[in-house]
């Protein structure tokens, strides 16, 4: 899957949940060649080389609209999508106080009622990712991420059930004198109640720090696992 880097010239949020343009618009680049598409899973247009420089117009779930001037005349401009699964975001760290990204984790775990007469499952869907630090600082501080999963129940029994949801959340993180990955991992978990045939939509929050001498310069999550169990 093709990668995108994201630079923000000026401002604090980026979010890809739904985004809408800057008052001064972040320029991207790809790693990759990548296909434009004229809408969102829409008609290709065009294949964009590697290392092009595009800017960033909007984003809406996976993708990202862009404009990509395709030559050297000014007047030929393409404005299409892109495939923003991957987006990283890196750039002036002097400039940029907050890294919002989305991560996207369809998955669905069940487990059986002790009685036997239904289950209980977890459908997570994604999660955020909001790294701060200081104007003023050059490098990364700490890092939440906000998991987003629903419980639901399909029970042939009257009473409740009660649940615990355990989660598995690694992040990777650069360091600015090392081109590797170095990671953190996290285990959160709750306890829920539910009643036969509900959906109750929850979040699970979990906070990385990194010490005052790890110069962290771009965070993301690598993986989101959880799981549920039936309790007594």
């Amino acid at each position: 899957m093709s990668k995108i880097t994201v630079i923000l010239v000026l401002g604090w949020l980026l979010s890809f949940a739904t985004y809408d343009a800057f008052a001064q618009t972040p320029a991207i680049t790809i790693e990759e060649s990548t296909t434009l598409y004229d809408s969102i899973e829409g008609k290709e247009i065009s294949e964009v080389p590697p290392n092009s420089s595009l800017v960033l117009l909007s984003v809406e779930g996976k993708w990202a609209e862009v404009k990509w001037q395709s030559s050297g005349n000014l007047s030929e401009q393409l404005i299409g999508w892109l495939d923003a699964d991957s987006v990283e975001v890196t750039g002036s760290s002097a400039l940029n106080s907050a890294i919002r990204r989305n991560f996207i984790a369809k998955s669905q775990d069940c487990a059986w009622s002790r009685a036997g007469k239904g289950k209980v499952c977890v459908d997570t869907r994604d999660a955020i990712l909001d790294c701060r630090k200081s104007p003023t600082d050059e490098f990364w501080r700490r890092c939440e991420v906000s998991v987003s999963y629903a419980l639901f129940s399909e029970l042939k029994q009257p009473q409740s059930v009660r649940s615990e949801v355990k989660c598995d959340i690694d992040i990777e993180y650069k360091l600015a004198d090392s081109f590797n990955w170095q990671r953190q991992e996290d285990k959160k978990a709750q306890h829920h109640s539910i009643d036969p045939n509900q959906r109750i939509e929850y979040k699970l929050k979990s906070l990385f720090n990194f010490s005052d001498f790890e110069q962290v310069t771009n965070v993301k999550i690598e993986k989101l696992d959880c799981e549920i169990d039936v309790l007594p």
